[in-house]
């Protein structure tokens, strides 16, 4: 079983960089440039992925759900909607006839 995060990979990865220093110091560089550049890009695939999900997720204030690929609407507690009318001073429209 391979460890799942960086922080658990962190051992493995020195006990190599290690080992390769004792032959090839400039090997042993290379390997944690390498480790520590696709471990960057990894994290930073992870937030976008994450990003996407929340966009595609909460889209002009509907949840979105992508395995039946139906929405329905973003509820609000009655104490938020009544703060947002007072803090944004909104007033009751007329009916239109």
């Amino acid at each position: 079983m391979s460890p799942k995060n960086a922080v658990d990979r962190t051992p493995i990865i020195d006990r190599i960089a290690s080992d390769l220093f004792q032959k090839d110091p400039m090997a042993a560089c290379q390997y944690l440039t390498d480790y520590c550049q696709s471990n960057a890009l990894a994290v930073i695939d992870a937030w976008w992925k994450l990003g996407d999900a929340l966009l595609v997720k909460y889209n002009h204030l509907w949840i979105f759900d992508a395995k039946t690929r139906k929405r329905s609407a973003l509820t609000f507690p009655d104490w938020y909607l009544k703060e947002l009318v007072n803090y944004n001073n909104l007033k009751p429209q007329p009916e239109k006839k």
